[in-house]
């Protein structure tokens, strides 16, 4: 009987050392995992601000695209539509051409081409 108590305890005494020795790893791994933990709760919750604000345009843009369809379901409106787009484009390219006109002047021969002597001959 003295001896399975005594060998109990050596059993006992021997579980007890390799637990702590094992714990000392395990507290390490506990450390990374934690951290682990706490990058992905940041990057969740960067990826439902994400989220909101996506929906949020999305909301936004159904709502432009509703106002759109309702202003073109008539022709008159969808005409007048047509009519200032076509104005703001010769609008611009009346611009354009105006920039294109001032970057020109003074700039070489404007356009003609002439042959020159080679030097070489």
């Amino acid at each position: 009987m003295k001896l399975i108590v005594f060998l109990f305890f050596i059993g006992l005494a021997i579980f007890a050392t390799f637990e702590i020795q094992s714990q000392k790893p395990l507290q390490g791994l506990e450390k990374e995992i934690t951290g682990k933990i706490n990058i992905l709760e940041k990057e969740n919750a960067a990826l439902k601000a994400e989220r909101d604000k996506l929906v949020t345009q999305l909301s936004q843009a159904t709502r432009e695209a509703e106002n759109l369809r309702a202003r073109f379901s008539s022709g008159e409106e969808l005409n007048k539509a047509i009519n200032e787009i076509r104005w703001q484009a010769r609008k611009i390219g009346m611009e354009i051409q105006e920039r294109v006109k001032d970057d020109q002047i003074g700039e070489g021969n404007r356009g003609i081409v002439t042959k020159e002597n080679d030097k070489e001959q």
